[in-house]
Protein backbone atom coordinates (compact mmCIF):
# COMPACT_ATOMS: atom_id res chain seq x y z
CA UNK A 1 0.00 0.00 0.00
CA UNK A 2 1.48 3.76 -0.54
CA UNK A 3 0.87 5.15 2.27
CA UNK A 4 0.27 8.35 0.72
CA UNK A 5 -3.17 7.21 -0.81
CA UNK A 6 -4.65 7.26 3.02
CA UNK A 7 -6.94 10.17 4.17
CA UNK A 8 -6.71 11.62 7.45
CA UNK A 9 -7.61 14.50 9.83
CA UNK A 10 -6.49 16.37 12.63
CA UNK A 11 -7.95 17.13 16.20
CA UNK A 12 -5.44 20.64 17.41
CA UNK A 13 -6.49 22.21 20.48
CA UNK A 14 -4.99 25.43 21.58
CA UNK A 15 -5.33 28.55 23.99
CA UNK A 16 -5.36 32.13 24.18
CA UNK A 17 -7.03 33.18 21.81
CA UNK A 18 -11.03 33.44 20.93
CA UNK A 19 -12.42 30.56 18.64
CA UNK A 20 -13.72 33.28 16.09
CA UNK A 21 -9.86 34.31 16.13
CA UNK A 22 -8.92 31.41 14.93
CA UNK A 23 -11.26 30.95 12.79
CA UNK A 24 -10.42 34.03 10.67
CA UNK A 25 -6.57 33.05 11.44
CA UNK A 26 -7.64 29.73 9.27
CA UNK A 27 -9.65 31.77 6.41
CA UNK A 28 -6.61 33.56 6.00
CA UNK A 29 -4.93 30.38 5.17
CA UNK A 30 -7.88 28.65 3.12
CA UNK A 31 -9.96 31.30 1.45
CA UNK A 32 -13.60 30.53 1.91
CA UNK A 33 -16.33 32.35 4.42
CA UNK A 34 -15.97 32.04 8.05
CA UNK A 35 -19.97 31.43 10.07
CA UNK A 36 -20.26 31.31 13.73
CA UNK A 37 -23.07 28.86 14.18
CA UNK A 38 -23.16 28.59 18.21
CA UNK A 39 -25.12 25.64 18.10
CA UNK A 40 -24.38 22.79 20.20
CA UNK A 41 -23.84 25.21 22.56
CA UNK A 42 -21.54 23.00 24.27
CA UNK A 43 -19.21 23.31 21.08
CA UNK A 44 -19.84 26.91 20.48
CA UNK A 45 -19.10 25.90 17.09
CA UNK A 46 -17.06 28.84 14.40
CA UNK A 47 -17.44 26.89 10.85
CA UNK A 48 -14.54 27.96 7.96
CA UNK A 49 -15.96 26.22 4.49
CA UNK A 50 -12.95 26.91 2.35
CA UNK A 51 -12.64 27.37 -1.22
CA UNK A 52 -12.69 23.72 -1.95
CA UNK A 53 -16.38 23.97 -0.12
CA UNK A 54 -14.56 21.43 2.86
CA UNK A 55 -14.94 22.77 6.80
CA UNK A 56 -12.99 23.31 9.10
CA UNK A 57 -14.33 23.42 12.35
CA UNK A 58 -13.08 25.59 15.53
CA UNK A 59 -14.91 24.07 18.82
CA UNK A 60 -14.81 25.31 23.34
CA UNK A 61 -12.93 21.85 24.54
CA UNK A 62 -13.89 21.51 28.54
CA UNK A 63 -10.81 20.08 28.75
CA UNK A 64 -8.57 23.04 28.26
CA UNK A 65 -9.09 24.31 31.83
CA UNK A 66 -5.96 26.61 32.13
CA UNK A 67 -7.72 29.72 30.27
CA UNK A 68 -11.18 31.26 30.48
CA UNK A 69 -13.99 29.23 28.13
CA UNK A 70 -14.07 32.07 25.69
CA UNK A 71 -10.22 31.54 24.86
CA UNK A 72 -10.43 27.67 24.35
CA UNK A 73 -10.13 26.78 20.85
CA UNK A 74 -9.86 23.39 19.16
CA UNK A 75 -9.39 23.11 15.20
CA UNK A 76 -10.99 20.08 13.72
CA UNK A 77 -9.76 19.92 10.19
CA UNK A 78 -12.14 18.35 7.51
CA UNK A 79 -10.71 14.64 6.16
CA UNK A 80 -7.98 15.66 4.21
CA UNK A 81 -4.72 13.67 1.58
CA UNK A 82 -1.47 14.01 1.14
CA UNK A 83 -2.07 17.00 -1.63
CA UNK A 84 -3.13 18.83 1.39
CA UNK A 85 -0.02 18.79 3.72
CA UNK A 86 1.36 21.98 2.65
CA UNK A 87 -2.44 23.62 3.34
CA UNK A 88 -2.21 22.48 6.74
CA UNK A 89 0.98 23.62 7.53
CA UNK A 90 -0.23 26.98 6.46
CA UNK A 91 -3.21 27.08 8.88
CA UNK A 92 -0.82 25.65 11.92
CA UNK A 93 0.98 28.83 10.87
CA UNK A 94 -1.38 31.25 10.21
CA UNK A 95 -2.54 30.22 13.90
CA UNK A 96 0.03 30.60 15.44
CA UNK A 97 0.99 34.26 13.87
CA UNK A 98 -2.65 35.23 15.23
CA UNK A 99 -1.54 34.21 18.75
CA UNK A 100 -2.68 31.22 19.74
CA UNK A 101 -0.97 28.82 21.71
CA UNK A 102 -0.99 25.18 23.56
CA UNK A 103 -0.17 24.28 27.11
CA UNK A 104 0.08 21.47 29.31
CA UNK A 105 -3.74 20.53 28.79
CA UNK A 106 -3.76 21.19 24.90
CA UNK A 107 -2.95 17.63 22.62
CA UNK A 108 -3.46 17.11 19.32
CA UNK A 109 -5.04 13.79 18.10
CA UNK A 110 -4.51 12.11 14.39
CA UNK A 111 -7.23 10.20 12.86
CA UNK A 112 -6.40 7.84 9.76
CA UNK A 113 -8.79 6.69 7.26
CA UNK A 114 -8.98 2.96 8.33
CA UNK A 115 -10.88 1.68 5.20
CA UNK A 116 -8.12 0.17 3.50
CA UNK A 117 -7.40 -2.08 7.00
CA UNK A 118 -8.45 -5.35 7.96
CA UNK A 119 -8.71 -7.35 11.32
CA UNK A 120 -5.20 -8.61 10.98
CA UNK A 121 -3.30 -5.35 9.89
CA UNK A 122 -4.73 -3.17 12.83
CA UNK A 123 -3.95 -6.58 15.09
CA UNK A 124 -0.35 -5.44 13.71
CA UNK A 125 -0.50 -1.96 14.55
CA UNK A 126 -1.58 -3.05 18.25
CA UNK A 127 0.96 -5.33 18.90
CA UNK A 128 3.62 -2.66 17.32
CA UNK A 129 2.20 0.04 19.57
CA UNK A 130 2.37 -2.61 22.97
CA UNK A 131 5.85 -3.87 22.42
CA UNK A 132 7.66 -0.33 21.72
CA UNK A 133 4.84 1.87 23.59
CA UNK A 134 7.87 2.51 26.76
CA UNK A 135 9.87 4.15 24.22
CA UNK A 136 7.58 6.23 22.20
CA UNK A 137 5.98 7.65 25.56
CA UNK A 138 9.25 8.37 27.33
CA UNK A 139 10.47 9.92 24.04
CA UNK A 140 7.06 12.08 23.87
CA UNK A 141 7.13 13.02 27.05
CA UNK A 142 3.38 12.58 27.79
CA UNK A 143 2.42 13.23 31.44
CA UNK A 144 1.32 11.17 34.13
CA UNK A 145 -1.90 12.69 34.39
CA UNK A 146 -2.73 12.40 30.76
CA UNK A 147 -1.58 8.90 30.59
CA UNK A 148 -3.96 7.75 33.67
CA UNK A 149 -6.75 9.40 31.83
CA UNK A 150 -7.06 10.64 27.99
CA UNK A 151 -4.18 8.62 26.70
CA UNK A 152 -3.78 5.28 28.41
CA UNK A 153 -1.30 2.96 27.26
CA UNK A 154 -2.62 -0.23 25.36
CA UNK A 155 -4.31 -3.37 27.58
CA UNK A 156 -1.93 -6.39 28.31
CA UNK A 157 -5.56 -7.96 28.16
CA UNK A 158 -6.41 -6.92 25.08
CA UNK A 159 -2.94 -7.84 23.29
CA UNK A 160 -3.69 -11.19 24.90
CA UNK A 161 -7.26 -11.86 23.58
CA UNK A 162 -5.35 -10.22 20.06
CA UNK A 163 -2.68 -13.21 20.62
CA UNK A 164 -5.84 -15.96 21.35
CA UNK A 165 -8.39 -15.18 19.21
CA UNK A 166 -6.25 -13.51 15.80
CA UNK A 167 -8.63 -11.74 14.05
CA UNK A 168 -8.87 -11.41 10.78
CA UNK A 169 -12.15 -8.97 10.08
CA UNK A 170 -12.88 -5.59 11.91
CA UNK A 171 -16.17 -7.69 13.57
CA UNK A 172 -13.85 -10.01 14.81
CA UNK A 173 -11.77 -7.40 16.19
CA UNK A 174 -14.88 -5.29 17.05
CA UNK A 175 -15.39 -8.19 19.76
CA UNK A 176 -12.26 -8.68 21.12
CA UNK A 177 -12.02 -4.25 21.67
CA UNK A 178 -15.36 -4.16 23.26
CA UNK A 179 -15.33 -7.98 24.98
CA UNK A 180 -18.86 -8.31 22.97
CA UNK A 181 -20.13 -7.23 19.46
CA UNK A 182 -21.26 -3.63 19.54
CA UNK A 183 -23.18 -2.57 16.49
CA UNK A 184 -23.99 0.75 17.63
CA UNK A 185 -20.80 2.30 18.92
CA UNK A 186 -21.23 5.77 21.11
CA UNK A 187 -19.15 8.96 21.02
CA UNK A 188 -18.23 8.56 24.76
CA UNK A 189 -17.59 5.05 24.94
CA UNK A 190 -15.03 4.35 27.74
CA UNK A 191 -12.75 2.70 25.51
CA UNK A 192 -12.06 5.87 23.61
CA UNK A 193 -9.51 6.72 25.49
CA UNK A 194 -6.35 5.30 24.54
CA UNK A 195 -3.14 6.64 23.01
CA UNK A 196 -4.51 4.47 19.69
CA UNK A 197 -8.18 4.34 20.02
CA UNK A 198 -9.26 1.55 17.84
CA UNK A 199 -13.37 2.82 19.25
CA UNK A 200 -12.91 5.25 16.21
CA UNK A 201 -12.80 2.12 13.82
CA UNK A 202 -16.69 1.74 14.41
CA UNK A 203 -17.81 4.75 15.61
CA UNK A 204 -15.97 7.37 12.76
CA UNK A 205 -13.99 4.32 10.34
CA UNK A 206 -10.67 5.90 11.55
CA UNK A 207 -7.92 4.64 13.99
CA UNK A 208 -7.05 7.49 16.26
CA UNK A 209 -3.31 8.04 17.48
CA UNK A 210 -3.83 10.56 20.95
CA UNK A 211 -0.21 10.17 21.54
CA UNK A 212 1.23 13.00 20.53
CA UNK A 213 3.86 15.84 22.59
CA UNK A 214 1.55 19.05 21.17
CA UNK A 215 4.56 21.77 22.31
CA UNK A 216 6.83 19.31 20.34
CA UNK A 217 4.73 19.07 17.49
CA UNK A 218 3.71 22.72 17.39
CA UNK A 219 6.95 23.81 16.88
CA UNK A 220 7.85 22.00 13.99
CA UNK A 221 5.04 22.79 11.87
CA UNK A 222 6.88 25.25 10.02
CA UNK A 223 9.32 22.70 8.57
CA UNK A 224 8.12 19.43 8.75
CA UNK A 225 4.90 17.59 9.95
CA UNK A 226 4.35 14.83 12.46
CA UNK A 227 0.03 15.00 11.60
CA UNK A 228 0.24 12.35 9.03
CA UNK A 229 2.44 10.00 11.18
CA UNK A 230 1.33 5.76 9.94
CA UNK A 231 2.97 2.52 10.78
CA UNK A 232 4.15 0.64 7.36
CA UNK A 233 2.78 -2.36 10.24
CA UNK A 234 -0.76 -1.29 9.51
CA UNK A 235 -0.05 -3.29 5.74
CA UNK A 236 3.01 -4.93 5.96
CA UNK A 237 3.75 -8.60 7.00
CA UNK A 238 6.75 -10.33 7.12
CA UNK A 239 7.95 -13.36 7.76
CA UNK A 240 9.93 -13.18 10.90
CA UNK A 241 7.87 -10.17 12.59
CA UNK A 242 6.57 -6.98 11.10
CA UNK A 243 8.50 -3.88 9.78
CA UNK A 244 6.95 -0.99 12.24
CA UNK A 245 9.23 1.96 10.50
CA UNK A 246 7.19 5.10 11.22
CA UNK A 247 6.53 7.34 8.55
CA UNK A 248 5.16 11.08 7.88
CA UNK A 249 3.41 11.96 4.81
CA UNK A 250 5.58 14.89 4.86
CA UNK A 251 8.64 12.88 4.61
CA UNK A 252 9.63 15.58 7.38
CA UNK A 253 9.30 14.80 11.21
CA UNK A 254 8.64 11.03 12.41
CA UNK A 255 8.30 9.34 15.25
CA UNK A 256 12.13 8.18 15.25
CA UNK A 257 13.08 11.69 15.37
CA UNK A 258 11.06 13.05 18.48
CA UNK A 259 13.67 12.82 21.08
CA UNK A 260 17.50 13.63 20.89
CA UNK A 261 17.68 9.69 21.82
CA UNK A 262 15.84 8.92 19.22
CA UNK A 263 13.03 5.72 18.92
CA UNK A 264 13.90 2.67 17.01
CA UNK A 265 10.79 1.59 15.97
CA UNK A 266 11.39 -1.79 15.27
CA UNK A 267 10.37 -5.09 16.00
CA UNK A 268 11.50 -8.71 15.00
CA UNK A 269 10.71 -10.35 18.01
CA UNK A 270 7.30 -11.43 17.72
CA UNK A 271 5.23 -13.39 14.67
CA UNK A 272 2.77 -11.05 12.69
CA UNK A 273 -0.69 -11.13 13.60
CA UNK A 274 -1.52 -11.87 10.07
CA UNK A 275 0.60 -15.03 9.94
CA UNK A 276 -1.83 -16.77 10.78
CA UNK A 277 -5.86 -16.62 10.91
CA UNK A 278 -7.84 -18.52 12.99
Amino acid sequence: MDMRELSYGVEIETVGRTREAVARAIQTAVGGEVRYLGSPYSFDPWQVTDSQGRIWKVVKDASLNNVPEHLRAEIVSPILNYGDMETLQQVIRAVRAAGARVDATTAIHIHVGADPFDGRSLSRLAKLVYKQEPLILTALGIRQERLSRYTKPMSPDFIARLERYRPCTKDQLNRIWYGQRNTCPQHYDSTRYYGVNFHNVWYRGTVEFRCYAQRMVMRSWDGRCACGTVFHGLSTPHNYGWRSEAMSFSGGLNLSRLSSGGVIASSTSRRSAGSACR
